[in-house]
């Protein structure tokens, strides 16, 4: 196992769980980083509704996750989608269901990563 070098601050650690069943309360979070996951699980909308309530009012978020784009990679994205490796979804898809649960973002796409920010 590797080395920690430096220190990790108190109010900080690190938890494995099901990100469609977050284990903790409403509101008790002021971030939540969620980095490619969301094209890893049929049931993206789930985590973004657990997202949504575990972050506190005033609270922030950073998503990534890959999206169907306009570029070349489309069909290796769809490849990997077919072989269960992960779920292809548009963008329109993935602002929809932040649409849905009433999550206004701002996003920029670089490639097929979509970089989402709410809160």
């Amino acid at each position: 196992m590797g080395k920690l070098k430096g220190k990790l601050s108190e109010k900080m650690f690190f938890l494995h769980a099901d990100a469609l069943y977050l284990p903790f309360k409403a509101n008790v979070f002021n971030t939540v980083i969620s980095f490619n996951l969301l094209h890893c699980i049929t049931d993206f909308k789930t985590a973004l509704e657990g997202i949504k309530r575990v972050i506190t009012d005033g609270g922030k978020s950073a998503i990534t996750t890959l999206v169907q784009t306009n570029r070349w990679s489309n069909p290796y994205l769809n490849m990997l989608a077919e072989s269960g490796a992960l779920i292809s979804r548009s963008q329109g898809e993935l602002l929809s269901a932040f649409n849905d649960l009433e999550m206004h973002i701002t996003y920029k796409v670089k490639e097929n990563l979509a970089f989402i920010k709410y809160g």
